[in-house]
């Protein structure tokens, strides 16, 4: 990335899917921030056809983040989480005059 950003290419760093506890989206752009020109992020999303397998894996990773991540992609709080995910990633961009766009769609 570095190299072709000193050879005039522009870059991009797409940071995707972004896990709640997981991706630390700033830490990415704090690495990157000399060699790219664009950020582009995206949340995870949980198809129903994987959900078990994805909750069976994250139990052995750490079955505490099972209540965690059931609040995250509950009905009531799909949008919330990652709403606010947005606002941090769009006000630290927008705060450092970062080319960014936020790509997070809607969580079933």
């Amino acid at each position: 990335l570095k190299e072709l950003h000193n050879n005039g290419i522009n870059t991009v760093v797409f940071i995707a899917p972004i896990f709640p506890v997981f991706s630390d989206w700033q830490a990415i752009i704090e690495h990157t921030i000399n060699f790219a020109n664009e950020y582009w992020f995206e949340n995870l999303f949980i198809y129903p056809s994987s959900k078990a397998v994805f909750y069976r894996t994250l139990y052995e990773i750490n079955p505490a983040l099972i209540k965690l991540y059931h609040q995250i992609y509950s009905f009531h709080d799909k949008e919330k989480y990652w709403e606010t995910e947005e606002q941090k990633i769009a006000q630290f961009c927008t705060s450092h005059s970062l080319e960014h766009s936020i790509f997070f769609h809607q969580i079933i």
